[in-house]
């Protein structure tokens, strides 16, 4: 219907086809050529459409491209929330050719407002318009709007009703009408001195380390003014060092506001890398991110997450760039003036000297000097640390160095790191990488492939490809038990063939290492995950992948099993990779996950190795369960490029819980391969064994026992000591497979409070298990919704409070409110006292339609840090009683049994709900 009001002029035209052969001129040579009139203007000063007909006429003896042709119609746009432009026709008349489909329109922010104007309507043709012909016209009728329908003020719009202040260019040249004068800001002249905070602040948080390959800052911006902030008017500036002169790509993730009425701002983030004129130290580049619509009112914040990447993906060393880590190092302005941080203070940086080569390879049998030519960069060579000048090398026009070949006689094979030092900058690094071809190298045997799947109920015997190098196969192994040639497996040339009547014996859901033995060189591991019917549960797989020193691989984790009908709306786990061998690891989401940013949390330990995933439906209304098969989350991680040859895995170190819709936990089988480094190594380095999980709280009453789940990774199960106490297995405890259940029995021995268990292994470190006893609980947790009285119109705040705490913590919740929205009204939903983190953990929707509140509180940090462990509000609700509501009770309620409470280990906490109401006096 509002489409209908804004057209004022419909055309009928008769089609008449012609050749035009008429060769266009290039567009410099259009000089002032065109002529443009305005027609058809609403002239309305308020109007919640501006439209008019443009009419372009070729003033020149030559025909133009059409494709080069630009207008530029000069408006304020009245805090935009986002416009939309249309042209209903355009044509050429005498003969009649129509155009409408060939024209385009777009909306530019200008970097500086001027008088009338702070943004542009740009209007062209595509590539496929043709020409111009020279005494032609062609008519564009179009109008544009705002997307919400609401008014411009068209009074104080430059280009109002006036021919002569709309501007048509050729090839980027304006050729008719004037453009609105500017006066440009210089942010460069503002920023001396500490930061200044005018209308807002700004905060910033990094989330990878300072060497990654990506810059991931989220940016919070807080509108401390008390007026409304036109997001159109800001501008974020996050300076750094682009570490080389690759070609970089921004992208935003999310962006949002918090707090007050909510807006998804992803669609409106424009971000673009600027290079500064000069480096200046700590910075050659700056982040500019801005808005192209969209509000931040008094009070209220918005976060923006935002990464840049070269696009090989080569890391960043963000120790030295001037916002790393400190948010008044970020400067934003409004409208070109500073409100935040400041900028780098201008001091020009020390350029590092390069070598041409990065490392050489040395073979001993044929030595010879090697020379190394050194970009100086104003710096002076001083010389290669523990090396003589004159015996090991020799220097010439002071940039260019020749290593004797006697010096490299001296080395042992393998690899040498030369360091070249310079009076100022950075010292510079050669890796030297030694071999021998006189010698030859004892390789040892190779299997293919390193794992397998076995599904018993889809059974097949396994083959596995042996490459001898010169060696012979000897035999196979289950640990201590030989398996028998011929009833287990048949072996065919260089083929063994493991029969399925013994992987029949293995048992499920569980990982086995069959150890092949050769009569030299090292054993080979061969893993069989035996896995359940895919119906019995969810089977995560992390296949095997190969590499090498210095790559960087992404490993894909996969779901199978997902009952599309119940989804997978829930799950927590950690795994563990070796920081010894990798760096640079991060997380992203898959195909499968829904709203991943809202949804899929993630933390890296990059000392320990540790990675923490949970996944969460954020709606609270099931919106965001996970209902096909796929990849879940990719692990990319990069090979240090000191890695030798060798084998490594992911590894599961708690194993977690997968819940569906329901909060039904599925049954769950993980199928783990290797990570290859260059031929598998000659040496395999000792692993240490894992537990599923470190601790577990246990009532010294249970009846049920405490289950721990072990990653052996080769090695095997030995016992478990309390102190200098060793359990006895089959009293104590029981063993089955990788599973360990401490019995009842044991537990109720145990005194209240922390009992550290060490499980023992044959090889690798021990691994410390915490058993938390406590005594039978004697309460009942509680929580209650406030009751007030208040009369109508009144706008009150009903509090949702917790009377205890359990000892775990509360590590997630959610639950939902019932209200009558024709009796009172939502005005807001905020995290109460006790919520930690509330900006990271605490989420909140009001659904009218369904007349719910829906609150839900996640531990982000996956850990203990930040559960609820104290009694208090989860949250507070405030609402306004409508004028019209009657007298007497208005129920707000907790809707039936609709909410759930989880300890940090995936435990359900039970809880009793009290109902509340507003009683209208």
């Amino acid at each position: 219907m509002k489409r209908k009001k804004i057209l004022s002029v419909m055309l009928a035209a008769a089609i008449v086809s012609a050749n035009l052969c008429t060769t266009p001129v290039f567009a410099a040579e259009t000089a002032s050529n065109l002529g443009l009139d305005l027609t058809n203007v609403k002239t309305d000063e308020s109007t919640n459409a501006i439209n008019g007909t443009f009419n372009v006429t070729n003033n020149g003896e030559e025909a133009i491209n059409l494709s080069d042709v630009k207008i530029r119609y000069y408006f304020t746009a009245d805090n935009k929330k986002g416009q939309e432009f249309h042209c209903y026709n355009a044509d050429i008349a005498d003969p009649y050719k129509s155009v409408t489909g060939n024209v385009t329109g777009k909306f530019v922010k200008m970097e500086s407002k001027a008088d009338g104007a702070d943004t542009y309507l740009e209007i062209g043709f595509d590539s496929s318009a043709g020409t111009l012909d020279s005494g032609k016209t062609v008519n564009i009728q179009s109008s544009f709007n705002k997307k919400d329908w609401s008014s411009f003020n068209q009074s104080n719009d430059y280009s109002f009703n006036d021919a002569q202040k709309v501007v048509v260019l050729v090839g980027g040249k304006v050729v008719s009408g004037t453009e609105p004068t500017v006066s440009t800001v210089d942010p460069s002249k503002t920023t001396t001195g500490a930061a200044v905070n005018v209308s807002g602040k700004v905060e910033v948080n990094v989330s990878n380390g300072s060497s990654a390959n990506s810059i991931a800052p989220t940016f919070t911006i807080t509108n401390t003014g008390d007026e409304e902030l036109d997001l159109t008017t800001l501008k974020l500036k996050y300076f750094y060092t682009a570490d080389g002169d690759e070609a970089e790509t921004f992208n935003c993730y999310y962006a949002g506001t918090v707090g007050g009425d909510y807006q998804n701002l992803t669609g409106n983030v424009e971000g673009k890398i600027v290079k500064l004129g000069s480096a200046v130290a700590n910075a050659d580049s700056y982040i500019q991110v801005g808005f192209n619509g969209g509000t931040l009112a008094a009070g209220q914040s918005a976060q923006v997450q935002a990464s840049v990447n070269k696009d090989g993906w080569k890391d960043y060393n963000q120790s030295d760039d001037y916002s790393y880590g400190d948010s008044k190092h970020v400067a934003a302005y409004v409208d070109n003036k500073l409100i935040w941080g400041s900028e780098p203070d201008g001091t020009p940086i020390v350029i590092s000297a390069k070598l041409d080569r990065t490392s050489i390879s040395v073979d001993k049998a044929s030595l010879k000097d090697e020379t190394i030519n050194i970009t100086l960069n104003g710096n002076t060579f001083t010389g290669i640390s523990g090396l003589t000048e004159g015996t090991d090398y020799t220097v010439s026009d002071g940039n260019i160095v020749t290593i004797k070949s006697s010096y490299f006689g001296n080395l042992p094979v393998g690899s040498k790191a030369l360091t070249f030092n310079f009076d100022k900058g950075e010292a510079q690094k050669l890796n030297v990488n030694v071999t021998d071809s006189n010698v030859t190298p004892d390789v040892d045997p190779v299997i293919s492939p390193v794992s397998g799947d076995y599904n018993k109920s889809n059974k097949a015997d396994m083959n596995v490809q042996m490459t001898l190098n010169g060696k012979s196969f000897v035999d196979i192994k289950n640990k201590d038990a030989v398996l028998s040639q011929g009833t287990d497996y048949v072996v065919n040339g260089d083929v063994v063939t493991i029969k399925q009547s013994y992987l029949d014996t293995l048992s499920e859901g569980q990982a086995t290492d069959l150890t092949f033995d050769f009569s030299g060189g090292k054993s080979k591991i061969f893993t069989v995950n035996v896995i359940k019917a895919v119906e019995d549960g969810l089977v995560i797989n992390i296949p095997d992948v190969t590499t090498k020193a210095g790559a960087t691989v992404t490993i894909p984790v996969t779901i199978t099993g997902i009952d599309p009908t119940e989804g997978l709306n829930g799950c927590n786990f950690k795994l563990k990779y070796d920081p010894a061998l990798f760096e640079n690891v991060s997380i992203t989401s898959g195909d499968i996950c829904v709203n991943p940013a809202k949804t899929l949390f993630k933390t890296i330990d990059s000392t320990s190795g540790t990675m923490s995933i949970m996944y969460a439906d954020s709606t609270g209304k099931d919106l965001e369960a996970i209902v096909k098969n796929g990849v879940f989350m990719n692990i990319n991680l990069k090979v240090k490029d000191s890695a030798a040859n060798a084998t490594s895995q992911i590894q599961v170190t708690k194993a977690g819980k997968f819940v569906d819709k329901d909060s039904h936990v599925y049954t769950i089988n993980y199928k783990v391969g290797k990570i290859t480094i260059g031929d598998g190594g000659v040496v395999t380095p000792v692993q240490d064994s894992t537990l599923a999980t470190n601790s577990a709280t246990v009532v010294s009453t249970t009846s049920a026992g405490i289950q721990v789940g072990m990653v052996l990774n080769g090695n095997k199960f030995v016992q478990i000591q309390n102190g200098d106490k060793v359990l006895v297995q089959g009293t104590d405890y029981t063993v089955d497979g990788t599973k360990v259940t401490i019995n009842p029995s044991y537990i109720s021995t145990l005194p209240e409070g922390s009992n550290e268990l060490t499980f023992k292994f044959s090889a690798g470190n021990d691994a410390k298990f915490t058993l938390n006893v406590t005594k039978p609980a004697t309460e009942t947790l509680a929580a209650g919704i406030g009751k007030i009285e208040a009369k109508a119109g009144d706008t009150v705040t009903i509090p949702v409070t917790l009377s205890q705490a359990p000892t775990a913590g509360i590590a997630n919740f959610s639950y939902r409110i019932k209200y009558d929205p024709s009796l009172v009204e939502v005005v807001g939903v905020d995290a109460g006292s006790i919520i930690t983190n509330p900006e990271q953990n605490f989420v909140s929707g009001v659904y009218e339609d369904t007349k719910t509140i829906s609150i839900l509180f996640i531990d982000n940090a996956l850990s203990d840090e930040e559960t609820i462990k104290n009694a208090g509000v989860l949250s507070n609700i405030k609402l306004k009683i409508k004028d019209n509501a009657p007298k007497g009770l208005i129920p707000i309620e907790f809707n039936n049994d609709d909410h759930s409470f989880y300890d940090i280990n995936g435990n359900e906490i039970k809880a009793d709900f009290n109902n509340g109401s507003i009683e209208v006096k």
